[in-house]
């Protein structure tokens, strides 16, 4: 009897593990530590904040409402040689800007904005010194491309070697002095400056002194040269050439 009662209780013991067994039973501490696995949805890690280029300033420009459209054009033409590398308008008027650039474009649309509109002295590159096929005295400012075409084939008489320019920010003045009788004239343009919203060149004529040997050839003397600066961009409205004596 106790050993048929002790039989009993084993099978029972025995069935019960099994079907432990079968649930999956894991005895504490044995539990395997799962293992993290890449996943293709996780976080990307932050990105650090761009770095500022060095050598350019941020500023903010309050321009008043006279000299509202003067700041917007000048602004417009720094962004074209890449002096101002980055704004934001916030339209009102007179607008409000944050401009990111050189600290010498900064300087001067703060200058612009607080009505400063002082002459400014403008540096310019020769495009050309011979003796023209144009024999009439005149002046000219170039601000396109089909009249610069123009311009040189009557100063050149043919397309050859005539200089690109860019006229979003450059622009060509001409000096032709006429025709002369012989050799030893000249005619120079010294100065450009911008003043207010006109630029003023201002050229020289020379002509040889009594006595020096100089050829007997016609010549008609010119110059021509680019600044950088746009009437297409707004910098400036009107040319004025002054003859200096």
């Amino acid at each position: 009897m106790i050993f048929r009662r002790y039989l009993q209780l084993s099978l029972l013991g025995l069935c019960s593990f099994s079907l432990l067994l079968a649930c999956g039973f894991r005895r504490p501490g044995n539990t395997p530590t799962p293992t993290p696995t890449a996943s293709g949805s996780s976080s990307p890690k932050p990105s650090s904040s761009p770095t500022a280029l060095p050598g350019l300033i941020t500023a903010e420009i309050r321009p008043t409402i006279e000299s509202n459209d003067a700041v917007l054009a000048e602004m417009d033409r720094l962004k074209l040689s890449n002096e101002i590398t980055d704004s934001i308008v916030r339209e009102s008027f007179p607008v409000q800007i944050t401009a990111t650039g050189t600290p010498a474009a900064i300087q001067k649309l703060q200058k612009l904005a607080a009505g400063n509109t002082s002459e400014t002295v403008l540096s310019f590159e020769t495009l050309s010194t011979r003796s023209s096929r144009i024999t009439s005295s005149q002046t000219q400012a170039v601000s396109d491309e089909e009249a610069w075409q123009t311009l040189w084939r009557q100063h050149m008489g043919s397309d050859a070697d005539r200089p690109m320019i860019n006229f979003e920010i450059e622009t060509v003045l001409a000096v032709f002095s006429g025709q002369k009788r012989s050799g030893g004239h000249s005619v120079k343009i010294t100065q450009v400056k911008k003043s207010g919203n006109e630029l003023v060149v201002t050229y020289q004529e020379t002509a040889p002194s009594s006595g020096n040997l100089v050829s007997q050839n016609l010549t008609s003397p010119s110059h021509l040269v680019k600044v950088r600066s746009s009437k297409l961009n707004g910098d400036f409205s009107s040319v004025r050439f002054e003859k200096k004596p």
